[in-house]
C-alpha cells in the first residue's frame, strides 16, 4: 500500500487543516470510480499552485493526499 501527501503549511490558522484526496484503486466501477475523484485533486493541485506562484497563502494549512487499497479488507 503506497500513499503521496503535500501539506501546504504557510497559513494564519496553523492548527486548521484542510483535507483533499482520493483513492487510486477500483475493483468494481474499473477506472470511473478514482479516475474522476483524481482528476478533479490534479485540477485543485494546479490551481492552488498558480495562486502561490501569485504570492497567495493560505488561511488554513491544506493537506494534499492520493492513497491506494482503499478496498482492501484487512
Amino acid at each position: 500500500m503506497e500513499s503521496t501527501e503535500n501539506l501546504l503549511n504557510h497559513a494564519c490558522l496553523q492548527d486548521e487543516v484542510v483535507v483533499i484526496g482520493n483513492h487510486r484503486d477500483a475493483w468494481v466501477l474499473g477506472g470511473a470510480d478514482p479516475s474522476s475523484g483524481t482528476a478533479t485533486v490534479h485540477e485543485i493541485m494546479r490551481g492552488l499552485s498558480e495562486l502561490r506562484q501569485r504570492g497567495w497563502k493560505p488561511m488554513r494549512s491544506i493537506l494534499i493526499a492520493s492513497w491506494d487499497a482503499e478496498e482492501v479488507k484487512g
